[in-house]
């Protein structure tokens, strides 16, 4: 069987002429080229030059990405890390790819006692880990069972084009904010954006104002690349062989899970939860359905040498979206790169945001703020170390916490501040101390 030498992905979206195309050529080592194109999305057609050979395939390569007659675009090249390519027809299907599986991973390396109820929650964990970016991309990027990865139709895209994506989404984001949609910069960007990460925006013309609807719309792109960095983290750890039984397995998972059973720290929790409990918030019908312990030794340990040893540790709520999960049982809460509010929807800079009114904070998990609405969520209370220098905002600050604060504390009242809000700009001012499951009726 002939070997797969060489992969050239290409890509062409051009929004103006209804074009979202993609290419593909392969070359194996008995000089046979097999190319495969179509609108992304599509598996496309597929076409066999037998012993035509590196020369064919560069010509192939060299005409696609010159510019067309009448200022048509040029199809672009893309980087797909190899082995995480999106799933292509049996003709050109030429390698098969070993990798472990995050889902089996998790599941078995997660501690949890053997408590058949912690054994559920990683299951669950598991299945919305898999759906929640697809459902709430509408099916733009797919999860990938085979190796545990989420993709854009053409496959895993490279850190540089999560890293570029990122700017061209920032740009995007003033224009959006500002309704700038008939401004030329505005189809450039999200032309751009499309041939860094590839999307089936469907067949019809793709209208700006249709397509960035509102920040929202911007802000769910940023969940994708989010998701995207994920999964690009994940298929660094994957072996490219699977582990050969005399060889350690990898410990991707140091975490402790445990069904809380004590009713005394669970009258305690829900009263801490009822006590700022608001009618203002859309998620204030949940309940507390179910309370578990939470130990993730690389996070606990940073903050014992770390926010432990600060003044004003506080006990905070922090929402996220069921699909989050797993990837925080693997490191903790993370920090996201970029620094553009109308992208993030983060008011005061990079930070870790958590918050003392209960359903403020669930309406993250709950999904007011983009996504399907969820009523089994979920929602950690942590310790967050805030330190002597905290710092009490009027406006919102796009930059950070200015220098010389520990934390930025927003507080209800303050400029127009609805609610309460706590932000810390260092991840070992955080630990993670229950998981609480929320319902609309507790059962």
């Amino acid at each position: 069987m002939a070997t797969l030498v060489e992969k050239i992905h290409l890509i062409k979206s051009d929004p103006v002429n209804n074009n979202n195309k993609f290419w593909l050529g392969e070359l194996y080592d008995d000089d046979t080229v097999i190319c495969r194109w179509g609108r992304v999305g599509d598996t496309g057609q597929t076409k066999t030059f037998p012993s035509k050979g590196k020369n064919f395939l560069d010509s192939k390569v060299k005409s696609k990405k010159r510019a067309g007659r009448n200022g048509e675009i040029a199809y672009r090249e893309i980087e797909i890390i190899d082995g995480a390519e999106a799933p292509a027809p049996k003709a050109s299907s030429k390698q098969s790819v070993g990798g472990s599986k995050l889902a089996q991973v998790a599941k078995k390396q997660i501690e949890t006692g053997g408590n058949p109820e912690a054994l559920k929650l990683i299951e669950y964990l598991v299945k919305v880990n898999a759906h929640q970016i697809s459902s709430m991309t509408g099916g733009q990027i797919t999860y990938n069972y085979d190796k545990g990865l989420f993709q854009t139709p053409m496959g895993l895209v490279s850190q540089g084009n999560i890293d570029e994506a990122r700017e061209k989404l920032v740009s995007i984001g003033d224009l959006v904010a500002d309704s700038s949609y008939t401004d030329p910069e505005l189809m450039e960007f999200t032309r751009d954006y499309l041939m860094l990460v590839p999307q089936d925006i469907g067949r019809r013309r793709l209208e700006l104002d249709a397509f960035w609807s509102d920040l929202q719309a911007v802000q769910k792109q940023d969940v994708i690349l989010d998701g995207l960095q994920a999964s690009l983290t994940q298929a660094g750890k994957t072996p490219a062989k699977s582990v050969k039984k005399d060889e350690p397995e990898e410990q991707v998972f140091q975490t402790k899970i445990d069904l809380v059973t004590d009713p005394k720290v669970i009258k305690k929790i829900k009263a801490l939860y009822s006590k700022t409990r608001q009618t203002m918030h859309n998620c204030h019908h949940l309940d507390v359905k179910k309370v578990y312990t939470v130990d993730i030794n690389t996070v606990r340990s940073a903050f014992v040498t770390g926010g432990k040893k600060m003044d004003n540790v506080w006990d905070l709520w922090h929402g996220t979206r069921a699909g989050n999960l797993l990837s925080i049982m693997k490191g903790g809460l993370i920090i996201p790169p970029s620094n553009a509010s109308n992208v993030t929807g983060r008011a005061f800079g990079n930070g870790i945001y958590a918050s003392d009114m209960s359903t403020k904070a669930l309406n993250y998990a709950y999904g007011y703020w983009g996504g399907k609405s969820d009523n089994n969520c979920f929602m950690f209370l942590l310790k967050m170390a805030m330190g002597e220098n905290i710092c009490y905002p009027k406006n919102t600050f796009d930059g950070g916490c200015p220098k010389g604060y520990d934390s930025t504390f927003c507080r209800k009242g303050d400029g127009l501040f609805q609610n309460n809000e706590m932000i810390v700009y260092r991840t070992n001012q955080i630990d993670l101390r229950y998981l609480v499951e929320f319902s609309s009726n507790g059962k």
